[in-house]
């Protein structure tokens, strides 16, 4: 079956199938870079927790440095 194309050529889809292209798209993008980053896997929430507790450190050491 050929998709249904426009005056220009470019193919038409349902809006609720683009809607799940994109979504699924951002979502295998999301895990591609957490796993660049060395955060995916079983540990990988604990990991995340741990930098954001780190970075709460540095803001809070931050503010009463100043």
């Amino acid at each position: 079956m050929t998709p249904p194309r426009s005056d220009q050529g470019f193919v038409r889809m349902p809006d609720a199938e683009f809607e799940a292209l994109l979504a699924r798209a951002a979502e295998e993008g999301a895990k591609r870079a957490l796993a660049d980053f060395g955060l995916d896997g079983e540990e990988a929430v604990l990991d995340i927790r741990h930098l954001r507790f780190l970075l709460d450190c540095v803001r809070l050491v931050r503010r009463t440095a100043m």
